[in-house]
């Protein structure tokens, strides 16, 4: 037998496989950033303040994989500022000082059209610099942001 005609039906039954694999487990989070031009601080330009609303939508979709499946959380963020004061140095954009990340936003959390819990939040943690980081992040962007949201969401959402 050639190896194309081992590799061809391989491959397809490969294919056929992952269709029938279940779907992932999960919850849905649905992030809405309203008026974000009116943000604190979430980047000197355009390019980063998309690339940091991009950065928290991704994350965001991470949670959501740890939601039970019929739940969906729905978070309506009025204001970010991030951890630290922004700087230039070149091109690079830079953070400086020890100022903690803020969010404030609006949540739902909901299983069907029951409301679980609601509520609005103005996030943030002192003395921020002296939190533990979880090796994951030890060298992503937005560690400080993402660790916060994180603890948010675990001792908040998760938490019947």
């Amino acid at each position: 037998m050639s190896t194309k005609r081992f590799i061809a039906p391989l491959a397809m039954a490969l294919a056929l496989a992952t269709h029938l694999l279940p779907a992932k487990a999960g919850g849905g989070v649905d992030a809405i950033f309203l008026e974000p031009d009116s943000y604190t601080d979430i980047g000197r330009d355009e390019g980063s303040r998309q690339r940091t609303l991009r950065i928290l939508t991704d994350h965001f979709r991470t949670m959501a994989d740890r939601l039970p499946a019929a739940q969906t959380l729905r978070l309506e963020f009025v204001d970010i500022d991030l951890a630290g004061r922004p700087g230039i140095r070149r091109l690079d954009e830079i953070r400086w000082g020890s100022t903690s990340p803020r969010f404030k936003f609006h949540f739902r959390l909901a299983e069907g059209s029951r409301v679980l819990k609601q509520g609005y939040v103005d996030l943030f943690q002192l003395n921020h610099e002296l939190a533990s980081r979880p090796l994951y992040m030890s060298r992503t962007e937005l560690v400080d942001e993402r660790r916060l949201l994180d603890e948010w969401f675990d001792q908040t959402v998760l938490v019947p």
